[in-house]
């Protein structure tokens, strides 16, 4: 499989990746991420998680799962709402607290069929936690909030 590159996203996100702004790049990795699993291109998840991270590890559990099954997820969406960047003394390390909410999807096998649904999910806090590597912003962890 060929590394991910921005140029495999969709017209504009991967200039929101880039972006200075910590809460608009908390944006532009929650839709790749949506989209990777929705389109079962996985390995666009590399270009959310920062490399050996707890979110790179939690991921990397989901991709062999739908790997494995040949499995995407039909309609994924996460509305992200309410997000704060708290102050940090590392220039190159922010926490945002957001609130998450995960849509109805449809689990689907390669031919299209539905192999199982989900519901959407309630509304949940999150921490987010990025750091700035090779002149952007990457997901490193992902906590309840306050921790």
């Amino acid at each position: 499989m060929e590394p991910a590159k921005a140029d495999d996203l969709p017209e504009g996100l991967a200039g929101a990746l880039t972006a200075d702004d910590p809460e608009v790049a908390v944006g532009a990795l929650s839709a790749v991420r949506d989209f990777a699993l929705r389109e079962g291109r996985l390995q666009l998840l590399d270009l959310v998680n920062a490399q050996g991270s707890p979110a790179a590890e939690s991921d990397h559990g989901l991709r062999e799962q739908l790997r494995l099954s040949g499995t995407t997820f039909g309609g994924f969406t996460t509305e992200l709402s309410g997000a704060t960047v708290g102050a940090s003394p590392e220039v190159d390390r922010v926490q945002v607290d957001v609130t998450a909410a995960i849509s109805a999807y449809e689990e689907r096998d390669a031919s299209g069929a539905v192999v199982r649904t989900q519901t959407a999910g309630a509304s949940q806090a999150l921490r987010l936690t990025l750091i700035r590597a090779d002149g952007r912003w990457w997901l490193s962890e992902v906590t309840g909030p306050g921790k």
